[in-house]
C-alpha cells in the first residue's frame, strides 16, 4: 500500500469513528432527557424582569368579532 492509501485509510477510520460517537452520545442523551440547569442566582434573589409597556404603539387593538354586538 501506498503512503496515501494509508493516510486514506487513517482518516475515513477516524471519520466513522467520530460519527459512532457522535450516534451513541445522541441517543444516551435523548434517552436520559436534557441535563437540568440550576436557576440563575440573581434570578432567583430579583424575581423575573418587568418588561415595560412600549410607550410608542401602546397595546394592539382587538378587532370586535360578530359575536361582540
Amino acid at each position: 500500500m501506498s503512503r496515501w492509501s494509508k493516510v486514506l485509510f487513517v482518516v475515513l477510520l477516524l471519520l466513522v469513528t467520530a460519527m459512532a460517537l457522535r450516534n451513541f452520545a445522541l441517543s444516551t442523551a435523548v434517552a436520559h432527557g436534557p441535563v437540568p440547569v440550576p436557576p440563575d442566582p440573581w434570578f432567583v434573589a430579583h424575581g423575573p424582569v418587568p418588561v415595560p409597556p412600549d410607550p410608542w404603539h401602546g397595546p394592539v387593538p382587538v378587532p370586535p368579532t360578530p359575536w361582540d354586538r
